[in-house]
């Protein structure tokens, strides 16, 4: 049995991403007669479309047995809080999707007592199912650094950790080379350093700023590029 998991950029999509994706899916369904598809919340396009294209497999290969299995955060959901139609209703699955629920652990750390740090106990449960999966399923441009980025390569660094499956449009990947030489420069040097491998605390020594400027400046230089090429699509 295989476990696949999913991680994509949430704010960003192409359509033709649609039939790599499907294609993705279907070869990893070829290694194994019994898949399972783990999802912790549904929100994101890249993950409502990955659903699609298990549904549609499904239908055309009906001698596979392909789950789709929703991880439910038992910090916001626990069993006094919980319904079936959560996943549904909150978690914006389809209906008739999920075939079994699953529930995170309970961890207990700072972030997970503290309903202010929804988004770092969120990500916690991302790494954690990370873990659990074989294979990982990945949408980014590794020249336009973001935290997917840094989530697929730290999930997939080492030994026992998923094989990555990297999705991206190489005309996508040699457009955004192109506009990284259009920044200002010193949003330029610094998503250049980024990608050449440089931390952040690297860069900020060697810009004599603090490691928030450092972050700021490849942030900017990232939306920059972002509506460049919203712009042009």
């Amino acid at each position: 049995m295989k476990k696949v998991c999913f991680v994509a950029d949430r704010f960003f999509w192409e359509e033709e991403m649609g039939d790599l994706l499907y294609q993705e899916i279907n070869k990893i369904s070829n290694e194994d007669r019994v898949v399972e598809f783990y999802f912790h919340t549904c929100h994101e396009i890249f993950a409502q479309k990955a659903v699609a294209c298990i549904q549609k497999l499904r239908r055309e290969r009906p001698e596979k047995h392909l789950s789709i299995i929703a991880i439910i955060d038992p910090l916001r959901w626990g069993e006094d809080k919980f319904n079936e139609e959560i996943p549904f209703r909150h978690d914006q699955f389809p209906r008739g999707s999920v075939d079994r629920i699953d529930f995170a652990p309970a961890f207990d750390g700072k972030c997970d007592k503290d309903e202010r740090r929804f988004i770092q106990h969120f990500y916690k449960i991302d790494r954690w199912l990370y873990h659990q999966c074989d294979d990982m399923i990945a949408y980014y441009y590794d020249n336009l650094p973001n935290i997917t980025q840094r989530t697929a390569r730290t999930a997939t660094s080492g030994n026992s950790r998923p094989a990555l499956h990297h999705l991206y449009l190489p005309k996508t990947k040699d457009r955004i080379d192109i506009l990284i030489e259009q920044l200002p420069e010193r949003e330029r040097n610094a998503v250049l350093a980024i990608n050449s491998g440089t931390t952040y605390r690297q860069l900020a020594e060697q810009l004599g700023v603090s490691y928030n400027r450092a972050q700021q400046l490849v942030n900017r230089g990232e939306l920059q590029i972002r509506r460049w090429l919203r712009q042009s699509s």
